[in-house]
């Protein structure tokens, strides 16, 4: 029997884009062929099919995969607080425990308080604190680490906090 193609050994990985955007929205083709040309510059890159109509046909290459980017890729996610302090020389306890559970999980403080102004509508925070993380996962991991337990507990009592997740890029 013939070779068909020169495929490099298992295991494979597949990496597979999903859209909740249609060919008629504005962009969307764009985006998608912009997609492909950064998949197909990845080592290990050996195709693609679409369901989109007049994509590119599949095509393959004879590289082996560089498993090292498995995982790497990951969408960060913005953890926004809007906090307001009711004990502040116990919640200066919160501050100090927390800062290495947060680095632990791959957060890291984009703003820590600070002045801020309020451009549009009727939202009146009072401090905002705002965290990048790897990926969901990760904030969840924070979240359910033993280490933080007694810490969300001490939060709970020295300040009320509106917390929001975002996808980020």
């Amino acid at each position: 029997m013939s070779e068909l193609s020169n495929t490099p050994e298992p295991p494979y990985y597949a990496v597979i884009f999903t859209s909740r955007c249609a060919v008629e929205h504005e962009g969307y083709g764009e985006m998608a062929d912009r997609m492909v040309e950064l998949a197909s510059e990845q080592s290990g890159f050996l195709g693609i099919e679409s369901a989109r109509e007049g994509s590119a046909p599949a095509r393959s290459s004879e590289s082996k995969p560089d498993t090292g980017l498995i995982g790497r890729e990951r969408m960060p996610v913005y953890k926004i607080v809007d906090v307001n302090v009711r004990d502040p020389e116990a919640y200066e306890d919160y501050k100090r425990g927390v800062a290495p559970l947060i680095e632990k999980h791959g957060g890291e403080y984009l703003v820590r308080g600070g002045d801020f102004e309020v451009v549009e509508g009727d939202w009146t925070p009072s401090r905002l604190v705002l965290f990048r993380f790897p990926d969901r996962a990760s904030v969840k991991a924070f979240y359910e680490d033993p280490e933080y337990q007694d810490l969300l507990a001490l939060r709970h009592r020295t300040a009320d906090t509106r917390i929001v997740l975002v996808d980020g890029c």
